[in-house]
């Protein structure tokens, strides 16, 4: 049997396991809502008949950017073949811990704890130049649109 507080500590790591993911599945959603900002922004401009080489220069950048954070985030394949071959993506690795959390007892150990600092780590820088290098882009991207 475990203690009260064990049980506490296991759900609080949980939390803390499930916010992150979702953190980075959220980011995802906001790489995709910046593809499909760029697209209906493109599309206008090509509709109204003006120059859109530019503006095409720089969706291209911020579609570039928002494949990349997707790619580092989650598979990307279109085939099952190509997504078994990708290296493991850090909403996996998530996932995966929880997986393991979910079929162990007790409270989470310090392999477990190891395992999630490296992985929280790494998306958390992923997600701030992400967020950094997005805003930029997207304010050169409505400037030309203007």
């Amino acid at each position: 049997p475990y203690t009260r507080e064990e049980t506490d500590e296991k759900g609080a790591f949980w939390l803390q396991l499930s916010a992150k993911a979702e953190e980075g599945i959220q980011t995802v959603l906001q790489a995709r809502a910046a593809k499909e900002t760029v697209a209906n922004a493109l599309e206008s401009a090509r509709s109204s008949g003006g120059n859109v080489a530019a503006l095409e220069a720089q969706g291209n950048q911020i579609n570039q950017l928002c494949n990349d954070l997707e790619g580092s985030m989650m598979p990307v394949g279109t085939t099952l073949v190509q997504v078994i071959n990708e290296r493991t993506k850090l909403v996996p690795k998530l996932t995966w811990l929880h997986d393991v959390m979910d079929s162990s007892e007790g409270p989470p150990n310090s392999g477990i704890r190891g395992v999630y600092d490296k992985v929280a780590s790494e998306m958390d820088e992923v997600i701030a130049q992400f967020n950094t290098q997005l805003n930029t882009a997207m304010d050169q991207f409505n400037q030309l649109v203007g």
